[in-house]
């Protein structure tokens, strides 16, 4: 809840410092830099998560998060040139690695059974944490749109506070690797291709995210053309994050029974299903309203269904898979894909096909479909296996 609770400031104040800055035409150049932090990042994480407990990580994380988002906004205050770039970067970095490390420690924690029955109310608590959207708007209003920044440091410091406490009575030790068996930084590589389950996973994830992230572009093109106020502009951004979280939060509750009535198969294929429908409704009548209403459900069902369901496939496998190929998977895997909707779109902007974007997205979706299906078919023979050994 913490976490999510600092990306409701996070995420719409630096949207609207770059949109006020560098326009939407320059989003895709930020998406570009955000992977060679992510690389540097994960080269640390994946060092330190085999000497050290996935929840001491996790605060020391949520800390030093709180620094380098304190030296950032200094440093945009001075208006010191790519401050809002470096905003900006910090914002999709910080983020997903401290859900990642959540979500693998969690994967750790909880078997199949249990997963099962806790992760949409997981998700739906954190969902609650999402309701600050609410707080950023009128926190801009009053002190100016940077200054609602600082709600980041109250919530990752809280953050960083309960994994202290928790630590007290949850007994979480790091697994301990040999040092020759190590996957440090991009070496985790190794760890993905030589699993037949993960490999396949990566590619899914790529797409989910470069499919997300041209919605992404298209809904900023949309917004930054309909307000032009850079403070109301924050809050009409919260306000669309705070639909969000609802609709997600209302699907977290029930993500237990879905998965249960649809099966892992029916969640992972039916997603591109529901969205491709969006897709062609937007194809057909390109307004703001239907960038919006795209932009939530891709976010909507990215935050619940399918964060459950994909999160329940790393349990049966071995810490080496849950941590050092998880990382490179949910973690660089994810801002590569972003770089690479940003070099699609720069692309399609250089030759004027950028009003195609969406038709790439709707292909991009048929290969998710074959993709989930592989999945969740290499996903049955590993379950079989991990309650054969259970």
């Amino acid at each position: 809840m913490c976490i999510i609770a600092s990306y409701g400031f996070a995420r719409p104040v630096t949207d609207s410092l770059f949109l006020k800055h560098h326009g939407a035409q320059n989003l895709p150049l930020v998406y570009l830099l955000s992977p060679f932090v992510t690389a540097l990042a994960i080269g640390f994480y994946n060092h330190f998560n085999v000497k050290y407990s996935l929840l001491r990580l996790l605060g020391c994380a949520a800390i030093i998060s709180i620094l380098v988002m304190l030296i950032c906004l200094w440093m945009y205050e001075l208006r010191l040139p790519g401050s809002v770039y470096m905003l900006y970067v910090w914002r999709e970095v910080y983020m997903v690695l401290l859900v990642e490390i959540f979500w693998s420690l969690a994967d750790t924690l909880f078997n199949l059974k249990s997963a099962r029955r806790s992760y949409g109310l997981v998700l739906a608590i954190g969902s609650i944490g999402g309701f600050s959207n609410l707080m950023v708007g009128v926190l801009a209003d009053h002190f100016g749109t940077s200054m609602a920044l600082l709600g980041v440091v109250p919530c990752l410091g809280t953050c960083a506070l309960l994994t202290w406490v928790f630590s007290k009575n949850l007994l979480v030790k790091p697994v301990v690797v040999d040092a020759q068996k190590r996957a440090v930084g991009l070496k985790a590589l190794s760890v993905v291709k030589n699993s037949h389950y993960l490999l396949p996973l990566l590619f899914l994830i790529a797409i989910v995210q470069i499919s997300v992230s041209l919605i992404d572009l298209q809904w900023n093109t949309f917004l930054e053309a309909t307000y032009t106020d850079t403070d109301v502009r924050t809050g009409i951004i919260g306000k669309i994050h705070t639909v969000d979280n609802v609709l997600a939060a209302f699907l977290q509750f029930f993500a237990g029974y879905i998965i249960k009535l649809l099966g892992m198969g029916g969640v992972f294929v039916g997603i591109p299903v529901f969205l491709s429908v969006f897709v062609c409704s937007f194809i057909g009548s390109p307004r703001f309203m239907g960038a919006a209403i795209l932009k939530i459900s891709s976010k909507m069902f990215d935050y619940s269904l399918f964060r459950a369901s994909k999160e329940m496939l790393y349990i049966p496998l071995s810490h080496a898979e849950k941590t050092q190929g998880k990382a490179l998977i949910d973690i660089l895997v994810y801002r590569i894909a972003k770089s690479s909707a940003a070099l699609l779109m720069i692309f399609m902007l250089t030759f004027g096909l950028a009003a195609y974007s969406m038709h790439l997205v709707l292909a991009l979706m048929v290969g998710w479909i074959l993709l989930a299906g592989l999945i969740v078919k290499r996903y049955k023979s590993v379950v079989s296996l991990y309650n054969e050994e259970a």
